[in-house]
């Protein structure tokens, strides 16, 4: 969608607000700096209704403004992927692990009933193929929510479409 929403058009924006900022933190994904967003947005929410007032309309912290809830929910959905990716300003969090690197073995043995927190081991930070594994996981994870948003955004497309009685939007935009 390249333009307002007609009347009574669905509205993908609504999808988007919460899928773009998910989509920025799978790519992000460290707590740290997930932190440093959330506190500056937290900052900025709870400084706008005294500051707003003050600010030309055309400066760029007044947009800053009108964004607040956004870089939040960044900020937010940044340090929940930090978490699942194990990661603190690109170093893992050595709070668990299933696996134990025993002197003179280069594979590790797991724990015996050992249940796997949630996010990844530590033990990969360690492995030969720590830098493969990693980014292709953080890679196929962002291309699935990314073609998630997309086709949301296209099958919205069909609703309107169907909606508005328009043929050629629907033949030649959503079926393809």
């Amino acid at each position: 969608m390249y333009a307002i929403p007609k009347y009574k058009e669905v509205n993908p924006s609504i999808f988007a607000c919460i899928t773009f900022p998910f989509l920025f933190s799978v790519m992000f994904g460290d707590i740290a700096h997930g932190l440093v967003v959330l506190t500056i947005s937290t900052t900025v929410c709870f400084l706008e209704p005294s500051m707003r007032p003050t600010l030309a309309k055309d400066s760029l912290l007044h947009m800053v403004f009108d964004l607040r809830y956004l870089f939040l929910l960044m900020g937010l959905f940044t340090v929940y992927c930090g978490i699942i990716y194990n990661d603190f300003a690109s170093i893992p969090l050595w709070l668990y692990s299933c696996y134990v690197y025993t002197e003179g073995n280069d594979e590790p043995s797991r724990l015996p009933d050992c249940v796997h927190m949630p996010g990844l081991d530590p033990a990969w930070y360690i492995s030969t193929n720590e830098i493969t594994f990693q980014n292709s996981f953080k890679m196929k994870v962002a291309v699935i929510i990314g073609v998630c948003h997309m086709s949301m955004g296209i099958l919205m497309k069909a609703f309107n479409s169907v909606y508005f009685s328009s043929r050629v939007d629907f033949v030649f935009e959503f079926i393809p």
